[in-house]
């Protein structure tokens, strides 16, 4: 499987896949739940049990977000190409990031949204030296300035990074409190 996010610093963040990794205690205390009687205290405390693994699998997931930087994609332009028509359309990649929109202002992430065509795929993350061209088969980013090296996806992800995310969510990586950015303001 993919990784979930490729970082600014070139590092490849591993999907956590939680749901993956549980399927079989989260089966067992099904079964666990349908054996006991409705109502009964069994029954209440297996119930429990699967809530906590549930939760356990949620909170994963809430744990791999912080500062997410997406890229607005010329959808209508690149639907044009027969051969990527159908896995765009697949993707949604507009239902993703409307979901991503609203789940970070809720866990306190920051959204940053680079521009449809900034270059980040064409842009080294070496030398900022920016190619003519680099078709989408092409999954090795080479620098043709420098000779740099790099898997496609990450070379945008650092290239695309800038003053912008650094520091987003503040400088212990909390969200900061609505008050205290108006106190700083005042002071």
């Amino acid at each position: 499987m993919r990784p979930l996010a490729v970082l600014s610093t070139a590092a490849v963040w591993p999907s956590p896949r939680p749901l993956e990794k549980a399927p079989r205690k989260i089966a067992r205390c099904n079964r666990a739940l349908a054996r006991r009687q409705k109502g009964s205290r069994g029954w209440q405390q297996a119930r429990r049990r699967l809530a906590r693994l549930h939760a356990r699998v949620r909170n994963i997931r809430q744990d791999a977000l912080g500062v997410v930087v997406v890229e607005q994609l010329h959808v209508a332009g690149m639907r044009k190409n027969r051969r990527l028509a159908r896995a765009l359309a697949d993707a949604a990649l507009a239902e993703i990031r409307g979901q991503l929109r609203y789940k970070c202002a809720w866990h306190g992430a920051v959204l940053v949204e680079a521009p449809p065509f900034y270059p980040s795929s064409k842009r080294c993350s070496r030398c900022g030296a920016i190619r003519p061209s680099l078709p989408l088969s092409q999954r090795i980013f080479c620098c043709e300035e420098c000779g740099f090296v790099l898997d496609r996806d990450e070379n945008a992800a650092v290239a695309g990074s800038g003053p912008e995310t650094e520091n987003a969510r503040g400088r212990d990586g909390r969200p900061e409190e609505a008050g205290s950015q108006h106190r700083r303001m005042a002071g």
